[in-house]
């Protein structure tokens, strides 16, 4: 009889011990929905974010082989985003790229392409500056790989598959949710890895975003830096804009 109390006793121990353990291991579990909703509410939150209804974000790309100014405008609506890009070299624009979303329009000196098709749905589903709110908006949902360590930082990796055929892995920090990594993994001797870092609030609006990109080419070394040098927000950008 004492024998089966102790036994009893023990058991309902060991129980005591494993459901806390479980239940902790479930409470670990996180979905991509909370990574991207992590995202967004590092850079200022859902509201603040909703409340950007246009964008003209001027950055300088520094090369190896000199340096180029990109001028991106961006109109949020509510069901679709409108982008128009334009690159740049020894102060003359050498290409504008307007980013629809049945389109896309190339004009060089050389003449104007319209762009149809996988490559214009592709290329509209990647424009946003804001990738994680357009997500939703564009059609594209991201999958969470799992959470690995790059340069230190433990992150979750997010793939994204933009027009079905062009795979894009960013990695968010565990711990602020910014987003701080895009590329291949360290584990990859080619391909590019970029950091994302020095978050700032844009002018005229409390949402961060990051100022400076840093790619790194894994076989050539070479190095590509981006840095933005202006930003405007809510300056009335309108559709008629965007041609």
């Amino acid at each position: 009889m004492k024998k089966n109390l102790i036994a009893s006793v023990l058991l309902m121990a060991v129980l005591l011990v494993s459901l806390p353990a479980h239940a902790e291991k479930q409470k670990e579990e996180v979905t991509v929905e909370q990574v991207m909703d992590k995202y967004i509410e590092a850079i200022g939150g859902k509201k603040a974010v909703a409340k950007i209804k246009d964008i003209t974000m001027t950055q300088k790309i520094i090369k190896p082989d000199g340096e180029s100014v990109l001028v991106t405008k961006q109109l949020n609506k509510k069901d679709e985003i409108l982008v128009m890009s334009e690159y740049y070299m020894n102060g003359l624009m050498v290409r504008k790229s307007v980013y629809l979303p049945e389109q896309a329009i190339i004009v060089m000196p050389q003449g104007t392409q319209n762009v149809n098709g996988l490559m214009a749905k592709t290329s509209y589903q990647m424009a946003s500056l804001i990738i994680e709110q357009a997500y939703p908006i564009v059609g594209v949902t991201p999958v969470l790989v799992g959470e690995t360590t790059i340069k230190g930082k433990k992150v979750y990796h997010v793939r994204a598959v933009f027009g079905g055929v062009m795979a894009v892995n960013s990695y968010y920090d565990v711990e602020t949710g910014l987003k701080i990594f895009i590329g291949d993994t360290e584990d990859k001797e080619d391909g590019f890895l970029v950091e994302v870092t020095d978050y700032r609030k844009m002018d005229g609006s409390s949402v961060l975003f990051p100022f400076k990109l840093i790619q790194t080419d894994r076989k050539t070394k070479n190095i590509r830096i981006t840095e933005v040098s202006d930003v405007k927000i809510n300056k009335g950008l309108k559709e008629e804009d965007f041609k």
